[in-house]
């Protein structure tokens, strides 16, 4: 394996050498995801010699290894500049996913039918005797044996799981094969399985949840039924009725604007904050919503003169003034939701931050109707973080399906 890694390295980058591997390092992940951007036309002028490096440099030092989300973060400070990069390295780990999932079920197959064919030894049959099919018996319970060497491709699927976290829960036509009581899976280490099941609070929660944070309001268009108080109305106030008054569609006048802190501690948390986002963009019904990302504070932040930069994606590479988006934000209709650990996450409590977060919420306070803050940290964690002084500053709510009621019915003002 290592002698592949070599001559690959060699092909692609001419006689440099490539960096040697730590023991027991097994490159064919690393070697399958290399290939897989290199596809991308895109991404292969960017991965140049140095950037190959420190991608292999930072994957042997357990870099990118725990989530999905972390490979994508290393590998979009590597490679993306634009949102063309952004969209191709979507691709190509999505393809890279579905490879080397599929190539670890194709291995636990083979060990399992190799556990399950593996001949016991009995006396030889006679040749000149006839052969009968053997009748079917039920499987006897096996003695204890003594454990068996670590395989050697032990260590690949470990690696496996690694790198395709994520992707193994995401093929419904390849489940896992059934194992027999007589056979057993050689040990896999530790294994994670990242799926949107897991978060305290359902989709489906999420949706119905969103939906009593509405102002209605009649002033759409016409509709076809007949709006009897109004029309008695205006028969009374002119003597005659000259033409009757027709109800208007009622819609929403709630202006959300979702602000979602990412990367650093909230990075365990990303795929929650981006259930919220497409939860109220969809069965929500808050389609108009505005979303943005920023990490702890908006970058250049420094005061309610210049208030800094939002990001429209979590890339960072479609940027907004919030000068702009404070225009579009109205004292009576816009409310504020932000999910952030607040500091809590790792206990600190920074004063700096503390101090530049209560300058950003008055700011907040002065151009929009109400705020609420959404802590995916339980409230006992909070006490002697930068979390708790922040909580006096807005109402700050658990990640919960409580806490998010909670915190909607703090943003109807109740």
């Amino acid at each position: 394996m290592i002698d592949f890694l070599k001559n690959t390295w060699q092909r692609w980058f001419g006689d440099n050498d490539p960096p040697p591997p730590p023991a027991g390092w097994d490159g064919g992940p690393a070697t399958a995801l290399l290939l897989r951007l290199r596809e991308e036309p895109a991404l292969r002028a960017k991965l140049g010699v140095a950037e190959a490096k420190a991608l292999l440099g930072a994957l042997q030092q357990g870099f990118g290894l725990e989530h999905r989300a972390g490979l994508e973060q290393l590998l979009g400070m590597l490679l993306v500049k634009t949102a063309a990069d952004q969209e191709a390295l979507g691709r190509a780990l999505d393809d890279f996913q579905l490879s080397r999932a599929r190539a670890y079920w194709q291995q636990a197959e083979a060990a399992r039918l190799a556990a399950v064919s593996k001949p016991d030894a009995a006396t030889p049959a006679d040749p000149a005797l006839p052969q009968e099919p053997p009748t079917p018996t039920p499987p006897l319970p096996t003695p204890a044996r003594p454990a068996p060497a670590t395989p050697a491709y032990q260590s690949n699927i470990q690696l496996e799981l690694s790198l395709s976290t994520g992707a193994l829960t995401a093929l419904p036509d390849l489940p896992e094969p059934a194992a027999p009581a007589e056979a057993s899976l050689p040990p896999q280490g530790h294994r994670f399985i990242f799926t949107d099941d897991y978060q305290p609070v359902s989709p489906r929660q999420m949706d119905q949840i969103w939906r009593f944070l509405r102002k209605p309001s009649r002033t759409g268009g016409r509709t076809d039924e007949l709006d009897l108080p109004r029309t008695v109305e205006r028969l009374a106030r002119q003597g005659w009725l000259d033409r009757p008054e027709w109800q208007r569609d009622q819609f929403n006048k709630v202006h959300l604007v979702l602000l979602l802190d990412h990367g650093g501690s909230m990075l365990a948390w990303q795929s929650l904050a981006r259930q919220l986002a497409a939860s109220a963009l969809g069965g929500g019904g808050h389609r108009a919503a505005e979303v943005f990302w920023f990490h702890n504070l908006p970058q250049q932040f420094e005061s309610a003169q210049q208030p800094g930069l939002l990001f429209r994606d979590p890339g960072h590479l479609r940027s907004e003034k919030m000068e702009k988006l404070l225009q579009r934000c109205s004292k009576q209709n816009t409310e504020v939701l932000i999910f952030s650990d607040a500091g809590a996450a790792r206990g600190h409590h920074n004063p700096a931050r503390i101090e530049q977060t209560r300058l950003w919420l008055q700011l907040w306070k002065r151009h929009v109707s109400t705020v609420a803050w959404l802590n995916p940290m339980p409230a006992a964690r909070w006490w002697g973080s930068s979390a708790e002084w922040i909580s006096h500053q807005a109402g700050m709510f658990e990640s919960t399906p409580r806490g998010l009621m909670d915190a909607v019915n703090h943003l109807r003002g109740r």
